[in-house]
C-alpha cells in the first residue's frame, strides 16, 4: 500500500482517481476500534461513484464521497491509502481518520 501524505496533492490525486473510477459501484464501510473491539460497518452496496473532493477547514482535511443519492462527508483525514488487488486492479481507497478510524471506498466488480 502506497500512502499519500502531502495534503497539498490529495485535490490532484482524488480528481485522477475519480476519473479512473468514475460511475464504477461502489461500497463504503467504516472500521473502528472500541474498548479493545474491532467493528467494521457496511454503510452503502452498489451506488455509482459521482465525485471525490477535498476541501480543507482550518487545516484540517474534509474528504467527500459523492454517490448517486448519497453523499458521504469524512472529517480529520489523516491519509489517504490506495488499495489495489492482488491482480493489480484498482480496489479502493482507505480514508484514515484521526484516532485511528478508517472509512472504507471499495469497487464492486461488475
Amino acid at each position: 500500500m502506497t500512502e499519500i501524505d502531502a495534503k497539498k496533492s490529495w485535490t490532484d490525486f482524488l480528481k485522477f482517481y475519480f476519473n479512473a473510477n468514475k460511475k464504477r459501484p461502489t461500497r463504503i464501510g467504516l472500521y473502528q476500534i472500541t474498548g479493545g473491539t474491532a467493528n467494521d460497518y457496511w454503510l452503502e452496496d452498489g451506488l455509482p461513484l459521482l465525485g471525490l473532493d477535498v476541501e480543507f477547514d482550518d487545516g484540517h482535511p474534509i474528504v467527500q464521497i459523492m454517490l448517486d443519492g448519497y453523499t458521504h462527508v469524512v472529517r480529520d483525514v489523516r491519509s489517504l491509502r490506495p488499495v489495489y488487488s492482488s491482480d493489480g486492479s484498482d480496489d479502493g481507497i482507505d480514508l484514515v481518520r484521526e484516532g485511528g478510524s478508517t472509512t472504507l471506498l471499495r469497487f464492486e466488480n461488475g
